[in-house]
């Protein structure tokens, strides 16, 4: 008898062990499974601890849910607030900065136009007076031999011939061709035609 009465006391098991194996221990165990992957997520895993907590009608009354953290230390307050008035600090120097840099930007975009119109100008005045110099030599020859005229274009370098040519009207040009050598004629023809 004496064994029938301690299996049935092995048989029988404490109820309270019971719930805390069946139920409250692997509990715990998501819970802190749960925590660890959202933390390894990226998220805050303690805020979703207690705001889940906070849902639990007995937990909730242990969880101060509706004050944060630095808001219990003011040590940490003051921190943050000096942060804070740094963090403005900066953004205003970032701002300055972006202003003066914007102004700086437009003040090159103006030197540039203001360049690129003086070596227009200054191209557009060379070629005037490029021009101008041609029109004179040019004009030299009308009123001159032709057959002076040709030995001159002649001894000319070939680009200057045909500058001045170009320059010349038909009546002064073709008795100047005419005295020239056929082969420097036919040459400097051919150039004007090409240009």
């Amino acid at each position: 008898m004496v064994n029938k009465t301690t299996e049935t006391t092995k048989k029988k098991t404490n109820p309270l062990a019971w719930i805390f194996f069946a139920i409250i221990l692997p509990i715990i165990v998501a819970v802190v499974i749960l925590v660890f992957i959202i933390l390894l997520a990226g998220k805050d895993g303690t805020a979703w601890l207690k705001n889940t907590a906070n849902h639990i009608p007995v937990v909730s009354s242990f969880i101060d849910g509706d004050t944060p953290a630095a808001e219990s230390n003011p040590a940490d307050m003051k921190a943050l607030k000096e942060k804070d008035e740094k963090i403005d600090e900066l953004s205003g120097q970032v701002d300055d900065l972006e202003g003066t840099v914007d102004n700086l930007k437009q003040e090159l975009a103006k030197l540039e136009k203001n360049k690129n119109q003086s070596e227009d100008d200054s191209q557009s005045d060379h070629e005037t007076n490029e021009k101008n110099r041609v029109q004179a030599v040019s004009s030299s020859f009308k009123d001159m031999d032709s057959k002076k005229a040709a030995k001159i274009i002649e001894s000319m370098k070939k680009d200057s011939a045909i500058h001045v040519l170009k320059q010349m009207s038909n009546k002064v040009k073709g008795p100047i061709l005419e005295a020239m050598e056929p082969d420097k004629a036919a040459s400097l023809m051919q150039s004007l035609l090409e240009n």
